[in-house]
């Protein structure tokens, strides 16, 4: 805590070098991003969107699952994943990616425990 407020800042956070850093990764990451994506056709960009679209619905099972056996970080990855797979190849690869993150889910112990 810093003794002169209230607010609690964290450590990297208050020399400033965390939030310029990840600023300055966002902003480049950001500006590449815009770049790659206005070079492709708009069949391309539209086909992209759908397989994230896909893969995202498609890891929501894997990540329902997840959740409830007590695996939020393999959660939030199955969502990620079956989302990148949905980008590259749609469905015929978001879909085998969401059934082994279900059988992850299955097999690992809980977190918590």
């Amino acid at each position: 805590m810093n003794s002169q407020s209230n607010v609690i800042v964290p450590r990297d956070a208050a020399h400033g070098k965390s939030t310029i850093g990840s600023l300055a990764g966002s902003v480049i990451g950001f500006a590449i991003g815009w770049f790659l994506m206005n070079s492709l056709p708009g069949k391309t960009k539209v086909q992209m969107l759908g397989g994230a679209l896909a893969g995202l619905v498609v890891g929501l099972v894997p990540y329902h699952v997840a959740k409830r056996n007590g695996h939020p970080t393999l959660a939030s990855h199955a969502l990620i994943w079956t989302s990148i797979a949905g980008i590259l190849f749609g469905l015929l690869l978001a879909a085998p990616v969401a059934l082994v993150f279900v059988l992850l889910a299955m097999r690992q112990p809980s977190e918590g425990r």
